[in-house]
């Protein structure tokens, strides 16, 4: 389908809020692989971001010439997706200097709600940032932009997130923010996640329709989420005006059975993503060496170090089995979150030396740990999807995985060629027999490296452009809906 280029004209805005932020997983693949697949159909893609210059303020910027403030403008743009600015509260040590920071948090908080209060009576006007090649060059080759090449410009609003957020805690009381893109003229917005976004306008005032990206619930059914549970139901509440696309059925039934009216089923989408490895990082991965001291055979984990991801039950299962004792290795890959549980796994590791740490790892690391895996394991509490299995699966990596519904929806895939072993329950001693049981053979460990890596590039190419090919048909039919046409 994609050759036919069936979108070829259309000029479709797409959300940065996720690719914004300092780590790049979960959503933000997916954003990519949207990005990807738009380009492949043949849209121009524009990115809607909050980002600007922070160099010179607003009023500086109007007294120079249209040229030459687009390109200071793009290059912090740039600069800020390359290199986002980290958070500068950290954690409290002691009781006092954390209630004081929690206040002075909670004031810069309210004050900067009174500033944009005024702002949501009136059309917030964005500016178009077209991309400058000798720009572009200074920013790419690294891990963070590899989307850049199938976007056409950027869309700045100042703090348009920050509207969203503001709207989306308290939309009872005020008007929906309004966003006036003159140019280009989008025929269509589409978001990476549920936002709050109110109504954006064309040059001739025309309102754009959008398309809502839904991942998860994790903010109403975990308590520890750092999101806002009204606000967030709030974004769920106003993305399902709009047609959705849900990265999983068992995402699309979640939010359906919460939300007052539903989702209307003519309206909402499975669009289940495309695998996260990049196939010549794969390729490169097979050919070069990677400085990360590992030995094989290991068992790969790769994901956020966080509760929900059960992490704990690995490394205790693991531990339990006594595989550390046969010289198997177990490979935590992400990043380890601050707080009593990052603590506590980061005590657990220290107990074993064949249990390594790595944190957040660059995209050609980890297409090296996936290629020289001798497992993958997910024992993962709920996933709106599940990239690691799906990534395992489309190479063809031994999978145990725990038994939750977005596992079972991977598992069901024919496409993929790996075993994927179901583990039913969270109890130690299963989690550690089924490890016994799984692992590869001695022999297996033993064969040749050149062969089952070059299976595994193969795996990964046929199943990926099948996923891939089923991934723009059904993101092609929600645009046709959204835009009217039979």
């Amino acid at each position: 389908m994609a050759q036919h280029k069936p979108l070829s004209g259309l000029k479709i805005a797409f959300t940065a809020v996720d690719l914004e932020q300092s780590e790049h997983r979960g959503i933000a693949y997916f954003s990519k692989n949207l990005i990807a697949a738009l380009d492949s159909l043949g849209a121009e893609v524009y990115l809607l971001t909050g980002f600007t210059s922070y160099r010179i303020s607003a009023r500086r910027m109007r007294e120079l010439p249209a040229g030459a403030s687009q390109t200071i403008i793009l290059a912090d743009i740039l600069d800020r997706l390359n290199n986002p600015p980290e958070s500068t509260i950290k954690d409290g040590h002691a009781s006092r200097i954390f209630i004081d920071l929690k206040f002075l948090r909670k004031l810069k908080k309210l004050i900067s709600a009174l500033r944009l209060l005024p702002s949501l009576l009136f059309i917030k006007k964005a500016m178009y940032v077209p991309l400058r090649q000798s720009v572009v060059a200074q920013y790419t080759g690294g891990d963070r932009l590899t989307y850049i090449d199938a976007v056409k410009g950027f869309i700045s609003i100042s703090q348009c997130f920050g509207y969203m957020s503001f709207y989306a805690a308290c939309n009872s009381f005020l008007a929906k923010p309004r966003f006036l893109i003159p140019a280009p003229d989008i025929d269509l917005v589409l978001t990476s996640c549920p936002l709050a976004c109110g109504t954006f306008l064309t040059s001739k005032k025309s309102r754009v329709p959008v398309i809502q990206v839904l991942h998860d619930m994790f903010t109403l059914e975990y308590s520890r989420h750092p999101d806002n549970p009204y606000h967030f139901y709030n974004r769920l509440a106003f993305a399902a005006k709009s047609i959705t696309l849900c990265v999983s059925r068992d995402t699309q039934e979640k939010v359906s059975s919460i939300l007052e009216s539903g989702l209307e089923a003519s309206r909402s989408y499975v669009l289940a993503q495309p695998p996260s490895i990049d196939s010549v990082l794969l390729k490169q991965a097979a050919e070069q060496p990677t400085n990360l001291d590992i030995q094989s055979p290991f068992i790969l984990f790769n994901s956020s170090v966080v509760q929900r991801k059960n992490v704990e039950l690995l490394i205790l299962a693991y531990l339990r089995s006594g595989l550390h004792e046969l010289g198997v290795q177990l490979i935590l890959a992400g990043k380890l979150h601050p707080g009593a549980y990052g603590r506590r796994i980061a005590f657990l590791a220290e107990s074993c030396p064949l249990i390594k740490l790595l944190g957040y790892v660059s995209e050609f690391d980890k297409a090296w740990l996936y290629l020289n895996a001798s497992l993958l394991a997910s024992p993962s509490l709920s996933e709106g999807f599940g990239i690691p299995v799906l990534d395992a699966g489309a190479l063809g990596v031994p999978i145990l995985a725990s038994d939750i519904p977005s596992h079972r929806e991977i598992a069901n895939m024919s496409v993929l060629e790996a075993r994927i072993e179901l583990v039913h329950g969270f109890d130690v001693d299963i989690w550690s027999s089924k490890l016994l049981e799984r692992f590869p053979t001695q022999r297996y460990a033993q064969d040749s490296k050149e062969i089952n890596i070059q299976a595994r590039i193969a795996s990964y190419q046929r199943s990926a452009e099948l996923i891939k090919s089923e991934f723009e048909r059904v993101l092609y039919k929600a645009i046709r809906q959204s835009m009217g046409i039979s």
